[in-house]
């Protein structure tokens, strides 16, 4: 495919075949025939010597293969056919497009592909043919501002002349691949209608009598445009090339100007052309015109060919086909790719009547095979990037209110490809999109369809899967000042959507819900730094990206923003001062800022146009109002399009001297912005002013009942002598009027229908055209924004889950939206998010079906037989375990499920055992069994037997019950709860606080769940001795008021639980020098309890002294604390209460003014006791032995009690380290008192 030839070879082939004529028979035979062309056509395309095809002939190519596709009088088969190939060719041409470089260039013969109308037949004869209304595009591209005309065939050319003399017979046709491609079948053998064709060699196709009429489209139109108008073309290119061969063939303008001949014998489509658009370009074969001028009569005449031997240039046949050498042309590049891509683009308008839905269905087809593979290289084409901007995005957003799901479904699929590739050029497009995707899936309308809706939500949660893209609405929109919350909505709606069930789930709810599923497994994994193993974006992050901190200011100022444009449009000058008060019209000094607050009611789309209009009128705002008109760019822009801009912005007031103010700024700043083209500014305002009046007389239905509306004439017959004693330019008048009278300036407030959302797109066009426009890409660093993400929906987040959770038709349903609760939790604790945690928590725990509490029984049955609840505590637990860290006032909430669980007998051993100082084994356990005493046998009668038989309940558990309690333990029991209680020595000190602020808040009247809370707290207490004092006042003040609440309600297994965990913690405590003064002085309320003297108090109280004096003795250093040590001693082991009034300083200091009990023994004349002296320096004191009186009497004591506490006694005294000076008195009274008791 190097060879030179290669390039005028397939030029030769593709002019060849799409200027095609044969004589049709029948619709099959025919469909082969074209069938084969298309495969030709598609094979040329393909090959690798279609490269060297040219811009035209790729743009013929296409053009015949629409035709065939568009025909609706062709079979299906050949249809569908077409439109494989032009897949195909499209698939070719479009991957190709990112090889190619940017071409802006205008050819002059270049064939534009235009649908300039795919006329619908009719049966009725036409006299003339009126011309279309030349179609009005907003495309900016330059090629579309160059008039095109509809440029007639070769072949439509012979026919032309050929008419009156050679008429078709209705037994055959010619099919022309430049014309009709419709055909009959003839009523005659084939060879009859080939000989009678032979004779009258006409190539018009025609319709026969007998031809059913066509349903659909005729044909489409193709055009050629002149560059920048045809004056500059050379002279050479304006005569045929048969001219300069001498040969006499009929000129274009002949052919055009014809007689028409009547309408059943004319094309559908044959319409004026001029002749400049119907040249050739040079060196094509397109102009395949013969020589008209000669007509034969029959088949033996030809035309005569006279051929200029010096410049063989053409060759014209005897059948009058030319014949022109080909040159080498360029091979095609962006050229074709962009008018192929506007074509496309066209037939997809869904204003355009003459599109049909084939027509649209297949250009979106072909538009998405075009950015299936070339989507990325479109911004590297500036013309192709403006028709993305503008007609195909507002084609794609039109037809979105299209009732056909399948051309819908097409239409996402294209937005889709477009905006995931080209976002960041489409910032408010695909703003309009996503908020018209919403407005479908949130319509309770009947003409939307539940398949629409389920589209629509498709089409938003696949643009929420793209990487980065959820952060990316955040920080485009829901952090643009002048832009929707879309973030927020989109996940307000998604939310609602979960929420709405009432029954079974339906489609709409599962995307929903997997759309928030994917965002919260996205943030985890982000969290946890495992962003590897998430689906990379295909985009770099912008540069610059905003800090976080940046972001809360702009989140902050766009609140206040809303709020201060709220109070302007109720009143402006409140407006004002809130937006004030804010700091955002503000300057340096605190005063009002006129450009910031001009700016602001110049962009800001949500003010009132009413309020502005009021409020810049005023003659206290002037300066505010020139700041206000110098914002409009007005340089080389006409008067009257300078008056829309400007009064789009505002309405304008009902007095006429605010009108007048309002149009005087408005005259000075256009007359300054375009050199002062009038005598003076006052010409300006005049002309202004005579603008408004007239659309007030052209449009104004009350003006035009009163009077005429005026004329053109009498338009500038008015604004005689005004410009300075001259005339305005005549011409530039007539410009005006025409553009008054045929569009009105309506003010946006008053819009409604097309010219509203015309004017809404050209709003969102300018926006896209200014520094607001800037897309911030996130890429893979969506981590920035995350917590924001999180926090800004967390309460739509729950609210789906809990709703999903609780409607789940299956398991495998609970199971996932379960792990999604973990990956909450996971999120919150990683970004401190603690009270949305403890929403979370709260949730859950109402699933659990434990924190309502109830019967026993029912608690069981319930949690036993439910899944749900089951994993749902299996969830809560893990969470505590895992993330406990980030909870506070949801501990509450696991504690009363803990609660729940000891109530029905569920809590695993670990949890219901507690420590014990007289068991063997050191525990117990805490569940007390109540049990009936069993009476003793009476004798009863045969009635009172059968009663008391009736009335006994010895129902044994049902086997479904043991069962339903067995999978009920089990499950807690792989819960660990008691993993909780030992982990909660790594709760941070927050967390750690109100864990146990949870379990002491519980005010509960059972006397078991009173001390198995209290056992939680003690072991909490002890996992956490290390910083105890951080907790210690909360914990110490439950305790007493626990020990309070047993003394005075008479509760004694509360009481000795009490005192078994002072004890406890006095013990662990001890270890540790500085908490002896701390855990000792709780200890003194037991020594004035009476049932401290009795089992099993007693022996708790003497054997748990034991240990205590064992372990940390020698950290007791105050006689304040081992006088708490013997005191307890003496009340457990001898029964010697302390009195409360008795708290002096020392036990010996005061004596007891009763006679003591004891028995009276003789006194010894040898001192039997000695007081030692504290520095040991001083001589022995004699003490007599009927000096130490004891001052208490005792009550009766446990001897097991007194046997352990005189052990303890023996520890101390047999240590020399363990007797000091703050010990030694307490000491020997605590002997003398065991001794005394010993004797009772």
């Amino acid at each position: 495919h190097e060879h030179p030839a290669i390039a005028p070879c397939v030029e030769a082939i593709a002019d060849s075949v799409t200027h095609a004529r044969f004589v049709g028979t029948d619709a099959s035979g025919d469909g082969v025939v074209l069938m084969r062309i298309l495969q030709v056509l598609r094979a040329l395309v393909l090959s690798p010597a279609g490269d060297h095809l040219s811009d035209d002939s790729i743009c013929e190519i296409m053009l015949s293969s629409f035709r065939i596709c568009f025909e609706t009088r062709l079979i299906e088969l050949l249809r569908r056919t077409a439109e494989h190939c032009l897949r195909d060719m499209c698939q070719h041409l479009f991957i190709r497009l990112p090889h190619f470089a940017d071409d802006t260039r205008v050819l002059p013969n270049m064939k534009k592909m235009r649908t300039n109308g795919i006329e619908n037949s009719r049966t009725k004869p036409r006299k003339s043919k009126m011309p279309l209304k030349p179609k009005i595009t907003t495309n900016s591209d330059e090629m579309d501002e160059v008039e095109t005309k509809e440029l007639l065939s070769p072949v439509d050319r012979v026919r032309a002349n050929h008419l009156a003399t050679t008429p078709i017979t209705p037994a055959g046709n010619i099919v022309d691949m430049q014309g009709s491609l419709n055909q009959n079948t003839p009523e005659k053998s084939d060879e009859e209608n080939i000989d009678k064709v032979r004779k009258n060699l006409d190539p018009k196709p025609d319709i026969a009598p007998n031809s059913p009429e066509p349903v659909e489209n005729d044909k489409i139109t193709q055009e050629l445009t002149a560059a920048d108008g045809e004056q500059g073309k050379s002279p050479e290119l304006e005569v045929t090339t048969s001219e300069k061969q001498g040969d006499a063939v009929v000129e274009p303008s002949e052919v055009c100007n014809k007689p028409e001949e009547p309408a059943e014998q004319l094309p559908q489509n044959e319409g004026d052309t001029s002749p400049e658009l119907l040249q050739s370009p040079t060196g094509s074969v397109d102009d395949l015109s013969v020589d008209d001028t000669v007509k034969p009569q029959n088949a033996s005449e030809v035309p005569t060919i006279k051929i200029d031997t010096e410049h063989l240039e053409e060759y014209i046949n005897q059948q009058g086909v030319r014949f022109t050498p080909l040159q080498q042309k360029t091979p095609y590049g962006a050229l074709c790719i962009r008018e192929l891509f506007r074509f496309l683009v066209s037939i997809c308008n869904p204003l355009d009547k003459q599109n049909t839905e084939a027509m649209t269905h297949t250009g979106l087809t072909l538009l998405q095979v075009a950015l299936e593979l070339s989507a990325d290289a479109v911004s590297n084409f500036s013309s192709l990037l403006s028709l993305v901007k503008d007609e195909l995005c507002r084609n794609l957003i039109l037809l979105l209110n299209t009732e056909r799901v399948s051309i819908l479904a097409v239409v996402l699929q294209v937005s889709y490809l477009l905006f995931e590739s080209q976002r960041s050029h489409l910032k408010f497009q695909l703003e309009h999109y996503i908020l018209k995707l919403m407005e479908i899936v949130n319509s309770d309308s009947n003409r939307i369809t539940y398949e629409a809706r389920e589209l629509a939500l498709e089409a938003i949660t696949r643009l929420w899967r793209i990487p980065g893209l959820p952060a990316e609405l955040y920080l485009n929109y829901d952090c643009g000042l002048y832009s929707n919350n879309l973030y927020e909505e989109l996940m307000k709606m998604l939310s609602k959507n979960v929420s709405a069930l009432m029954g079974t789930m339906y489609s709409i709810q599962f995307i929903s819900l997997d759309a928030i599923i994917q965002l919260i497994f996205g943030i985890e994994a982000r969290c946890k730094g495992y962003s590897d193993y998430c689906k990379p974006s295909r985009h770099p992050a912008s540069a610059n990206l905003p800090s976080r901190d940046e972001l809360k200011a702009v989140k902050a100022n766009k609140r206040w923003l809303a709020m201060g444009t709220e109070k302007f449009n109720e009143n402006p000058r409140e407006g004002v001062a809130k937006l004030m008060e804010n700091g955002l019209i503000t300057n340096e000094s605190g005063g009002l800022d006129a450009e910031k607050l001009a700016k602001l009611l110049r962009e800001n789309p949500m003010m009132d146009k009413k309020a502005i209009g009021e409020y810049i009128s005023r003659k206290e705002n002037t300066n505010i109002l020139n700041c206000f008109v110098r914002r409009f760019d007005f340089r080389d822009t006409r008067i009257d399009h300078a008056l829309r801009l400007y009064l789009e912005s505002f309405r304008l007031p009902g007095e006429a001297p605010l009108i007048s103010l309002l149009l005087e700024k408005f005259a000075d700043h256009w007359h300054d912005s375009n050199g002062r083209p009038f005598a003076s500014a006052d010409a300006a305002f005049t002309l202004a002013y005579a603008v408004i009046m007239l659309n007030v007389d052209q449009h104004n239905h009350n003006a035009k009942k009163q009077s005429n509306p005026m004329t053109a004439e009498e338009f500038k017959k008015n604004l005689k002598k005004v410009n300075g004693e001259a005339d305005f330019d005549q011409d530039m008048l007539d410009d005006i009027y025409n553009s008054i009278k045929n569009e009105e300036i309506v003010m946006p407030a008053e819009q409604t229908g097309l010219v509203k959302e015309n004017y809404l797109w050209k709003v969102l066009l300018k926006r896209g055209a200014s520094p607001e426009s800037l897309y911030l890409k996130v890429g893979n660093e969506s981590a920035l924004v995350d917590q924001e993400l999180a926090e800004r929906a967390w309460a739509p987040i729950i609210s789906a889950l809990c709703r999903a959770y609780d409607k789940a038709p299956d398991r495998t349903l609970q199971r996932r939206v379960a792990q999604t609760f973990l990956c909450c939790a996971a999120i919150s604790s990683h970004y401190n998010m603690n009270s949305d945690l403890d929403t979370l928590i709260v949730s859950i725990c109402k699933f659990t079906g434990l924190a309502t509490g109830g019967e026993p029984d029912q608690v069981v049955l319930h949690f036993g037989g439910s899944g749900r609840c089951q994993l749902a505590a299996r969830t809560l637990f893990k969470i505590t375990h895992s993330y406990g860290n980030g909870i506070r006032a949801s501990w509450k909430n696991i504690i009363d499920c803990m609660q729940t669980l000891y109530k029905t007998r569920l809590l695993p051993q670990c949890l219901t055992d507690g420590a014990d100082f007289i068991d063997s084994a050191g525990k117990v356990s805490l569940i007390k069994e109540t049990l009936t005493p069993k009476q003793p046998p009476q004798e009863q009668g045969i009635f009172s037997s059968l009663y008391s038989y009736i009335a006994l309940d010895t129902r044994t558990p049902h086997p479904a019950e043991a069962t339903t309690r067995k999978r009920a333990t089990e499950c807690i029991a792989n819960c660990n709860l008691k993993q909780i209680i030992i982990e909660s020595k790594f709760l941070e000190v927050d967390s750690l606080k109100s864990l146990v602020g949870a379990i002491v808040s519980v005010n509960s009247h059972d006397e078991d769940v009173s001390v198995f809370l209290l056992e939680i707290l003690l072991e909490v207490a002890i996992q956490n001795r290390d910083r105890v004092t951080t907790i210690w006042s909360i914990v110490l003040a439950h305790i007493d008021g626990l020990l309070t609440t047993a003394a005075r309600e008479n509760q004694p297994y509360l009481l000795e639980r009490v005192a078994v965990g002072m004890l406890r913690l006095a013990i662990r405590l001890l270890r540790s020098e500085e908490f002896a003064n701390m855990v000792l002085p709780p200890l003194i309320p037991l020594t004035h309890l009476q049932s401290a003297t009795m089992v099993p108090l007693s022996r708790q109280i003497a054997f748990g002294l034991f240990e205590l004096l064992k372990t940390g003795a020698a950290n007791i250093h105050t006689t304040e604390d081992w006088r708490v040590i013997f005191n307890l001693l003496e009340c457990s082991g001898a029964g010697a209460l302390v009195p409360k009034q008795q708290q002096g300083n020392t036990v010996l200091e005061e004596t007891c003014s009763r006679v003591s009990v004891l028995d009276q023994r003789p006194i010894s004349p040898v001192p039997e006791w000695v007081l030692v002296s504290p520095t040991g320096t001083e001589a022995p004191l004699p003490v007599a032995a009927d000096t130490i009186v004891l001052e208490r009497d005792l009550l009766p004591h446990d001897a097991a009690a007194l046997v352990k506490c005189c052990e303890s006694l023996m520890f101390l005294v047999r240590d020399v380290a363990h007797v000091t000076p703050f010990n030694f008195e307490l000491c020997i009274h605590c002997i003398r008192t065991f001794a005394e008791a010993v004797l009772q």
